[in-house]
């Protein structure tokens, strides 16, 4: 299955103990909204609401957390409920030559 970037709206979310900060951007960089938000489960949905607004056409949101000290875990596990995207980014990890001589090939 391919993906076409114009068919999702990219939201960038800084996260903070007591509030989160949502960019809303589409597949060219273009800003379309930003919304600050408590960081309380109740002011949520208030992010997806807005986001709603620039899903037309089809279109799905997909989120990014900026996750330090994880203040957004309580975002994220929400987001993941209600079935919305999150994308991870995961630091690419290189074995050293020691470990993998332990890893045993088939």
């Amino acid at each position: 299955m391919s993906y076409r970037k114009e068919d999702y709206i990219y939201v960038g979310i800084d996260l903070h103990k007591d509030t989160h900060t949502a960019v809303i951007l589409d597949c060219w960089n273009t800003k379309l909204g930003e919304i600050t938000f408590a960081n309380t489960p109740a002011e949520f949905p208030k992010l997806v609401r807005k986001i709603k607004k620039y899903c037309l056409d089809g279109k799905e949101a997909v989120y990014g957390l900026e996750n330090a000290y994880g203040y957004g875990r309580g975002l994220a596990v929400w987001l993941l409920k209600k079935s919305h995207r999150k994308r991870r980014e995961y630091i690419p990890f290189k074995p050293t030559s020691q470990a993998e001589g332990n890893v045993q090939k088939k």
